[in-house]
């Protein structure tokens, strides 16, 4: 495409996208349209917040299969070893089951900080204790994963934050985005 300037000299599309790029170092603004802002709700649905999505929606999934193996392994072990008390083991892994499911819905279906701290507190109060009456670690993945979580939950907001100051969604704060993940590679080689 050919246009003529001011002074009736003739321009291609190279010359013309040449002066915009120009004229945008200079400014060192990025133009800016006014389009509507997104609620909060259509922002968690932006593609850019795929990965993030998935991160929280991961650690709901986790807590459900967390639970059913609680319940699974604490059945065995009444069945397997007579020995223990029985009643009590089977009322705390159905406790501990409730609870998992319970933040794990709150956490996946409602995107809830408050059950993710929840999670993240009863985790390492279960890592402690484990740790403590037992010799060993404990429940290592649901701290693990909600450390995760949390980790997503606050880049979800910085990015949130950042696009009502600014107006610009950007995948920054994607935790595969993230330069001091960039070497870390969890599966597959390097």
């Amino acid at each position: 495409m050919e246009l003529k300037t001011e002074d009736n000299t003739v321009e291609n599309d190279t010359e013309i996208n040449d002066k915009a790029q120009d004229v945008l170092l200079e400014d060192d603004e990025p133009f800016v349209t006014s389009a509507p802002k997104l609620s909060k709700e259509e922002f968690y649905k932006h593609p850019s917040m795929s990965m993030i999505r998935k991160g929280i929606s991961s650690v709901g999934i986790v807590c459900y299969i967390s639970a059913v193996f609680t319940v699974m392994v604490s059945i065995m072990q009444t069945i397997f070893d007579k020995s223990l008390n029985v009643t009590a083991m089977v009322v705390g892994s159905l406790i501990t089951a409730v609870l998992l499911i319970g933040l794990g819905l709150g956490i996946h279906l409602m995107r809830s900080k408050v059950c993710m701290y929840i999670l993240l507190g009863f985790a390492l109060l279960n890592c402690i204790t484990t740790m403590i009456f037992e010799g060993m670690p404990g429940g290592v993945l649901i701290l693990a994963i909600a450390i995760m979580g949390t980790i997503n939950f606050s880049n979800f907001e910085k990015a949130w934050a950042e696009y009502q100051a600014t107006g610009h969604i950007t995948d920054t704060y994607n935790i595969n985005n993230n330069p001091l993940m960039k070497d870390i590679q969890l599966f597959g080689k390097k």
